[in-house]
């Protein structure tokens, strides 16, 4: 729930380049100690980072990122690159200033080079420009409640598991070089999947 207005809709896909990288183990958490120093917003509540489980990465693939049941920020603990935007937006609960964050790196080019139209055709796509439903003072279980009435409560919750079906995988179907951003709900929607899984729909 980080978003307020079509500015902020579209500042949240840019964190998922480095969620396909993690899904395919390029920053995955091994069983060494989280760096609290480094992040120390991670090591506290709703993440809790340096208590986690070095085995839940295998609980998350057999049931998925959402084994609670309800969006999981825990996840953000393997996609410490944008811990900056996940500190506020689930940390500190500043919708606003998260947004603003991730929308700064994204026209930028911080993240990868064509984020700003990824994420702006995301917007879009997915109907958040126009959205009423998720506002700055939503909370995360307004999120899992609204990804609920989209997807039902199983299809966002297995996200990231081996059952997961191919076509709500994450870069299955992604545009080309994102030049032109997403083309088609196909490419878009797995990552609205994803932010139900980890918290920040």
């Amino acid at each position: 729930a980080h978003r307020q207005g079509a500015s902020s809709t579209r500042a949240g896909l840019g964190r998922h380049a480095a969620l396909a990288s993690a899904l395919a183990g390029g920053r995955a958490a091994s069983g060494d100690a989280f760096n609290c120093t480094q992040f120390p917003g991670l090591c506290r509540a709703p993440f809790n980072c340096h208590t986690r489980n070095p085995l839940g990465g295998l609980q998350w693939a057999i049931k998925g990122w959402a084994p609670k049941g309800r969006g999981n920020p825990e996840s953000w603990c393997v996609l410490t690159n944008h811990y900056e935007y996940v500190n506020e937006c689930l940390g500190n609960h500043d919708l606003v200033k998260a947004a603003s964050i991730m929308f700064r790196k994204a026209e930028g080019g911080e993240i990868q080079k064509f984020t700003h139209e990824l994420d702006a055709s995301y917007c879009f796509l997915e109907g958040f420009c126009s959205d009423t439903e998720i506002t700055s003072a939503s909370t995360l279980d307004d999120a899992d409640k609204a990804c609920d009435k989209r997807f039902g409560n199983a299809r966002w919750r297995q996200f990231g598991s081996f059952g997961q079906p191919e076509y709500d995988k994450i870069g299955k179907k992604i545009a080309e070089d994102g030049k032109n951003g997403f083309l088609n709900r196909n490419q878009s929607t797995p990552y609205v999947i994803s932010a139900c899984a980890m918290g920040n729909y």
